[in-house]
């Protein structure tokens, strides 16, 4: 997802529509969309990661854990028939300033990538066993 109109649409779903997790650095908003595809959007503001090179980081951090788990995504997604999704995740807290701390941001930042997907993986199971029940 690259236009701000595409995550406004994703954020403006009716709540039993959308797939809502966060972990500690990073929350996921994710619902249907009419592609029958995956769209993935970054959000990291600058009031979050002041620099260009703190928001790269996190974007490039993010990318590469999605891109590995997205076919584990993909599985969930064919096996539950639940279409295309719109996942946005959102930078929630502030880069740490001190350069001693940088080094270990960047090992938080892999740890809770990965833990904010597998919840994320474990929440579209729920979501779409409790639609097929309804």
């Amino acid at each position: 997802m690259t236009q701000s109109e595409q995550f406004g649409a994703v954020l403006s779903l009716p709540s039993d529509q959308l797939i809502k997790c966060h972990s500690v650095w990073f929350s996921v908003s994710a619902g249907p969309n009419h592609e029958d595809k995956v769209r993935f959007g970054l959000t990291v503001g600058k009031r979050n990661a002041p620099t260009a090179v703190e928001r790269n980081l996190v974007k490039r951090i993010l990318r590469e854990h999605f891109r590995t788990r997205a076919n584990e995504i993909v599985h969930v997604m064919n096996r539950e028939s639940y279409g295309g999704l719109d996942i946005s995740i959102r930078l929630k807290r502030r880069v740490p300033e001190d350069e001693t701390t940088k080094a270990e941001f960047r090992r938080q930042l892999h740890t809770d990538a990965e833990a904010l997907l597998t919840a994320f993986t474990r929440a579209l199971e729920e979501k779409s066993k409790r639609h097929k029940m309804s």
